[in-house]
């Protein structure tokens, strides 16, 4: 398939559809357990690897090659120092969410890339920002995800997503991630332990963050403000917009971030009229437009969600609240 979809993944989903159809819709919020045996049940597991010269067969030493016990697909080679940390473990890590929260849900879980990244989605109960016009509703979700093509480790990440309009963000907290585990040097029960201990002290994390909110919340921005932070927030997350383009890349450039002010205008007044003129909803307008307007060009809609689950764009996403709070003051 074209996109990070391949013929040999799978993914479980609660009551929505999603994915462009693709997937086993529930008509309930699995357990862990049951969305791992539903989209991942595979194990991972591990051959030597060889290479044939001159008609012989060679053992390479220091290598494995990760193996999907279900269809013998190769999902990485790696080194002989790499401990698989099996889709269960996923399970079991979720299961302590749960057990410190019983009103945590597993929401989605799945692979991509045929079974080289396997994740499970948990939702935590909403939050919700006071604004001068009432409430905006938040849901923290857990990411937590693994790769086994030995490019990355074992990891959740905490990100908020606005039930008004669906965009996802993180304050940029002390640590990138909630917790992460290399492949190296540590047993399962080890990391579900470890893993267990920073779940309960993730619950201080999404109180933080919901703090931060209200503080961006509390502070109202005037028309240069506004106008001044878009153009701060794209050159930080883009490029800076040419003033006086002399080239046709430069007017090229400027045109994209005038429509791109447009649709950030556009998003601003539309929240503004509901939560208020507040330094909240300028931030959430420029993320609304970099995660649903900006970034749908020359991707398709599988591709976008890839983006955000995976958090390739938290860390601009980060900075661009960061900006709204000293634009603010």
């Amino acid at each position: 398939m074209a996109s990070e979809i391949e013929s040999n993944d799978s993914i479980v989903l609660a009551r929505m559809s999603a994915w462009h159809g693709l997937g086993t819709i529930l008509p309930h919020n699995p357990t862990p357990s049951e969305a791992v045996k539903i989209c991942i049940p595979w194990l991972v597991e591990q051959a030597e690897v060889t290479a044939s010269h001159n008609g012989e067969t060679i053992a390479l030493p220091n290598h494995r090659a990760n193996i999907r016990s279900d269809d013998k697909t190769c999902l990485g080679v790696v080194s002989d120092q790499y401990v698989p940390i099996q889709n269960e473990t996923l399970a079991r890590i979720a299961d302590s969410m749960i057990q410190t929260d019983g009103s945590v849900e597993i929401e989605t879980g799945g692979s991509l890339n045929g079974g080289k990244r396997v994740w499970l989605l948990a939702k935590m109960p909403t939050k919700t920002i006071n604004t001068p016009k009432g409430g905006d509703d938040q849901v923290p979700y857990v990411f937590i995800s693994n790769r086994h093509d030995g490019t990355g480790s074992t990891e959740a990440r905490l990100t908020m997503v606005r039930v008004v309009c669906a965009n996802t963000w993180a304050k940029a907290m002390r640590t990138a991630s909630i917790f992460k585990f290399r492949h190296v040097g540590m047993d399962e029960e080890s990391i579900v332990h470890q893993a267990s201990q920073a779940m309960r002290a993730m619950h201080d994390d999404v109180d933080e963050q919901i703090q931060f909110a209200n503080t961006l919340s509390s502070r109202s921005v005037k028309t240069a403000e506004v106008k001044q932070f878009f153009l701060d927030a794209y050159a930080l997350a883009y490029a800076p917009v040419p003033v006086n383009p002399t080239t046709e890349l430069e007017e090229a450039q400027r045109e994209r971030a005038m429509e791109g002010f447009n649709k950030f205008g556009a998003r601003f007044d539309s929240e503004s009229a509901q939560f208020g003129t507040t330094a909240w909803v300028m931030a959430n307008a420029f993320t609304g437009y970099s995660q649903h307007d900006r970034s749908s060009r020359g991707r398709n809609s599988q591709q976008r969600v890839s983006v955000d689950v995976f958090g390739t764009g938290r860390e601009m996403t980060a900075s661009t609240l960061q900006l709204a709070l000293t634009a603010s003051v």
